[in-house]
């Protein structure tokens, strides 16, 4: 679907250094900037971050990219640990979350 938005020239500027850094055009880069938006929207404690592997969704007030999380929450399920024993290092809407995931 093709849709045109209008931005305050700053804020063009910044899409295209951001769309430079990245290597993508400015379309492209607001195309995805919208979609994270629209993540975030849906699913509650998610920020989207730059990393050496691209561009990743991690869990807000945490180090954890979301699909580490995934994998915590499915050896959980298989051997039916306990998600308390979440890294420290793990933010507490991520423990809800693991729990509420976990105990289903």
């Amino acid at each position: 679907m093709v849709i045109s938005m209008r931005l305050p020239a700053e804020s063009g500027k910044r899409l295209k250094r951001m769309a430079n850094r990245h290597g993508w055009t400015p379309s492209d880069a607001s195309a995805r900037l919208v979609e994270e938006g629209l993540r975030r929207a849906e699913f509650g404690f998610i920020d989207f971050r730059d990393s050496p592997a691209g561009r990743q969704a991690y869990l807000q007030g945490s180090t954890l990219a979301v699909w580490e999380v995934m994998l915590l929450v499915h050896s959980y399920k298989e051997d039916h640990c306990c998600p308390e024993k979440l890294p420290q290092r793990a933010c507490k809407p991520c423990r809800s979350s693991v729990m509420r995931a976990v105990w289903r």
